[in-house]
């Protein structure tokens, strides 16, 4: 847990800069100084931030010359092309975190504008594509979700073995999920979203593992 709480701070700047970008901050730059694979996705980020600065730059200098030429379409397709990279961008977060540390599954939630539900962003698997087709959201009133639960408080919430816990709600589609931690993803006091981890052993059987 506390590898995943430290692994989780990069990710938590990384999502905080993806949502000021989107939010209309071009400038907005992620600071991760690691060199590992999430140092690198933030590279990457900044790299397709500049690229689109550019071209907004573009767009502003040709506005007009734009409306009346091919080159809108063109324009278009490159800003398309932009929010489907931050959507891989979260995507294989999410998978690195799945794959480093062996889980079942992992889930990325964010905030919506409201600021009443979680909205499925990113997950690894087959399972989180049909959940982000279902528009998988968990309302932050959800008194049966420890994602909801960590959203609420804004703190780290364990479930060492979902056999023995009662509050534990199992998803249809994760029927193996046997221990959880959702981790809030937070910046300045500001709630962004929460990260799922899921993992078909409980601590029980992980220790026993370990030994």
């Amino acid at each position: 847990f506390a590898v995943g709480q430290l692994l989780a701070a990069p990710l938590v700047h990384l999502t905080h800069t993806v949502a000021q970008f989107t939010a209309g901050d071009l400038s907005a730059r992620a600071n991760i100084q690691t060199a590992d694979e999430i140092g690198i996705l933030g590279a990457s980020f900044n790299k397709m931030a500049e690229q689109v600065g550019k071209l907004f730059r573009g767009l502003e200098e040709r506005t007009h010359e734009l409306e009346r030429s091919q080159d809108v379409i063109f324009a278009v397709s490159k800003l398309s092309k932009a929010s489907l990279d931050m959507e891989l961008l979260l995507s294989e977060t999410v998978s690195l975190l799945q794959t480093r540390f062996n889980l079942y599954h992992v889930l990325l939630l964010l905030v919506d504008d409201e600021k009443e539900a979680l909205i499925l962003r990113a997950g690894s698997g087959k399972v989180a594509k049909e959940l982000q087709h279902e528009s998988y959201t968990i309302p932050l009133d959800y008194e049966n979700s420890i994602v909801a639960q960590a959203a609420r408080t804004q703190e780290v919430v364990v479930v060492d073995d979902a056999r023995v816990e009662p509050s534990f709600m199992e998803h249809p589609l994760l029927p193996e999920t046997l221990s959880e931690v959702a981790i809030p993803l937070a910046s300045r006091d500001t709630l962004l979203g929460v990260l799922d981890l899921q993992d078909n052993r409980s601590e029980e059987h992980t220790s026993e593992l370990q030994s």
